[in-house]
């Protein structure tokens, strides 16, 4: 019996031919957060991280005031998997929340409060539209109902939250429409193989035929089960609403290869699609010409030739799995992974390579700066196929626990540290003045503001660790 787990408390499980496990890339609460964070700004014209106005006031002497801010959560999280999920919830801002946003150091939290009118010495009300925050996640957030249409073979499905019930809105929902059974957070909680989930490729992107025209501007005809597709700047998944269904912003009119079923077989990161044959695809990424095999897996540079002499090998160990990042002079010198066997895990193709783990690699394509920015780099599986190009950043990629700092303004603007995962996603928006890599689920980060402000440690959620 094949199950869907839909983890909503950062709890996830290894993905199996039995379980499909999807994640809200962090919490619930975080969303609550940024909903919250979104309210707060209102009209204000300020551009300041949402969730790390909430987030950001847990501090040791806020402890009482937070606690107020998260109980409300917990009374908003019983509506949203209740019954009924109309109507508006009222989240009361404790003056001590008003106070401390009001005299910030930080002046664009200032002029939040200054922009709105907001009295800094009192409580401050802010109203959430239930049936509209539910949407954005059930819908916009996990795209559960979509994932089960995308899988017919699913035939229960589990909360790994104990809020959930029979009874809720969205377990009737899903149920009746997809003629799947629920089974109870304590039930699944009994079970042996529940695992912490490990880093893994996304699935391939499906879209029905009926959508292919709202994304993609260009759409070969198909030869041998693939059609070439140059991807929008967005994509839309229909419905009497059009909801945006991926944002594409590092894919901007990309080229790939979608099967006849509506796969990304090949996804849309490609500058040119130049040659294609039965068996060799031949694209090119920044001035780089690759030859690929129809499934998408970088098989050699167009211009490589197999008796290159290595010039550089270096062994390294990656959870206790041994590999050889190697070197070859081409035109310049190029890296590539073998295992400790000898056998060849990444071509030798790309400028730099470091591991993310040991199934995915950072890779640079074409010119690789000395500094910033750095806007060629690409995250690559262990089967040599390319899965999303990283958005740019005058900080260097340095992936630690799946998570990479990103400095995506100028360096003299200042407080603009975030972390970012694999798939190019902002996961901890603090805008920091600096930020440290993740050792253990701990980093050490500054504040926005003056030199003078301490550092402190965070969590993967992105909230101060309290010792």
């Amino acid at each position: 019996m094949k199950t869907l787990y839909i983890d909503i408390n950062n709890n996830p499980v290894q993905n199996t031919d039995e379980i499909l496990c999807v994640s809200d890339n962090g919490t619930l609460q975080n969303a609550f957060f940024y909903e919250l964070g979104c309210s707060i700004i209102s009209k204000s014209g300020i551009n300041v991280p949402k969730a790390q106005l909430i987030s950001g006031f847990n501090l040791p002497e806020n402890a009482d005031a937070y606690a107020k801010i998260v109980s409300q959560w917990e009374n908003l999280k019983n509506i949203l998997f209740g019954s009924d999920v109309e109507g508006e919830f009222n989240v009361h801002l404790p003056k001590e929340y008003m106070s401390w946003l009001g005299n910030h150091s930080n002046q664009d939290y200032r002029a939040v409060c200054r922009n709105n009118n907001y009295d800094c010495t009192q409580e401050h009300s802010i109203t959430i539209d239930i049936a509209e925050f539910y949407n954005d996640w059930v819908d916009g957030g996990l795209k559960i109902e979509r994932i089960l249409r995308d899988n017919n073979d699913i035939e229960q499905v589990v909360f790994n939250d104990h809020t959930v019930t029979k009874q809720s809105h969205i377990i009737k929902s899903i149920c009746e429409q997809f003629n799947v059974s629920f089974l109870p957070y304590e039930m699944w909680k009994e079970r042996p193989a529940v695992v912490e989930q490990s880093p893994m490729e996304e699935p391939l992107l499906k879209y029905p035929s009926d959508q292919w025209n709202n994304i993609y501007s260009e759409i070969s005809h198909f030869e041998d089960g693939l059609a070439k597709v140059k991807a929008k700047e967005y994509v839309i998944f229909g419905g009497s609403n059009n909801k945006l269904l991926k944002e594409r912003p590092y894919g901007v009119n990309k080229y790939g290869f979608i099967n006849e079923n509506g796969e990304e077989i090949i996804p849309c990161v490609f500058d040119e699609i130049v040659e294609t044959s039965v068996d060799r695809i031949y694209a090119i990424i920044n001035n780089v010409e690759f030859v690929l095999n129809n499934k998408g897996e970088i098989m050699a540079l167009s211009n490589d030739s197999n008796d290159r002499k290595i010039i550089y090998e270096e062994p390294i160990t990656i959870n206790g799995e041994n590999f050889c990042l190697f070197s070859k002079r081409l035109r310049n010198n190029k890296y590539g992974i073998k295992d400790k066997d000898g056998h060849l895990i990444v071509p030798c193709c790309f400028e730099h390579i470091e591991f993310v783990d040991s199934e995915h690699f950072l890779v640079y394509i074409g010119d690789c700066p000395n500094e910033g920015p750095y806007n060629c780099c690409y995250i690559l599986n262990r089967n040599r196929k390319i899965l999303n190009r990283l958005p740019i950043s005058y900080e260097p990629f340095h992936f630690c626990e799946g998570l990479s700092v990103i400095q995506q303004n100028h360096p003299s603007e200042r407080n603009n540290y975030n972390y970012i995962d694999i798939k190019g996603n902002i996961v901890i928006e603090g805008g920091w003045r600096q930020a440290g890599h993740f050792n253990n689920g701990i980093a050490l980060v500054r504040k926005h503001g003056s030199s003078k402000q301490p550092y402190y440690e965070i969590d993967k959620t992105g909230n101060p660790i309290n010792r």
